[in-house]
């Protein structure tokens, strides 16, 4: 689709990558936006479960969260020495948050009395990706750990966070019916899901695959190293 990549771009960007190297600090402002992406969803998925509206305006809240990168760069650019913009800790903890954001909402939505069926259809498509993704990267990083006693890190790429986006656009429009009860809708918006949640998942498939040809070369580098 594609239609998110602007606005990834525009959250990855930075004026010169060089002289904004990521800080040790953990008390910042993109990193409580990190922090609160998974406390947003648990909130939301109360709702969701219980059949309780407002959960929209929760989940959309949740959504904006994942746009710290602005902000972060933001404080790199005019506070470059502040060490307050981009962190090791926000760098990590992005997509652990975005993984249990997404996780938990899914298994709400899947429970949801409100949400249609093209909802949950959508919302099924994204999580069955996202859990996929995140058993490979269980697996890669115990076996990394395991063969060379370090930690692996692969950087995220944009199509990376593009997927991701999708994916959470898809899971904002399931949730958006469960909000109304007019038919006509409830079946706009449970298609404005899906039509969302399919390419997320085709470009979460496809960047999968470069984060694993990016392990398979990191881990016959380091087992070739003596």
């Amino acid at each position: 689709m594609g239609v998110l990549r602007p606005v990834i771009a525009m959250t990855q960007r930075t004026d010169n990558p060089a002289e904004h190297e990521p800080s040790n600090k953990i008390i910042t402002l993109p990193n409580a936006l990190t922090l609160a992406r998974p406390i947003l969803a648990d909130q939301a998925a109360r709702k969701l479960v219980q059949g309780e509206k407002g959960a929209l305006w929760l989940v959309m809240a949740m959504a904006a969260t994942d746009m710290e990168g602005i902000p972060a760069r933001l404080i790199d650019k005019y506070f470059p020495n502040s060490g307050r913009g981009k962190t090791k800790l926000g760098a990590e903890g992005d997509q652990v948050a975005d993984v249990a954001a997404i996780l938990r909402l899914g298994e709400a939505i899947r429970r949801a009395p409100r949400i249609s069926l093209l909802g949950k259809t959508a919302t099924a498509l994204a999580l069955a990706q996202e859990t996929r993704k995140s058993v490979w990267a269980v697996k890669a990083a115990y076996r990394y750990q395991y063969y060379t006693g370090e930690r692996l890190s692969i950087p995220t790429i944009e199509a990376g966070k593009e997927a991701m986006a999708e994916k959470l656009v898809a899971i904002t429009f399931a949730v958006a019916t469960h909000e109304t009860d007019n038919p006509m809708a409830r079946l706009a918006l449970g298609m404005a899901a899906m039509g969302f949640a399919i390419p997320g998942a085709l470009r979460g498939e496809s960047v999968m695959k470069q984060y694993n040809a990016s392990f398979q070369q990191m881990f016959s580098v380091a087992l070739s190293t003596p």
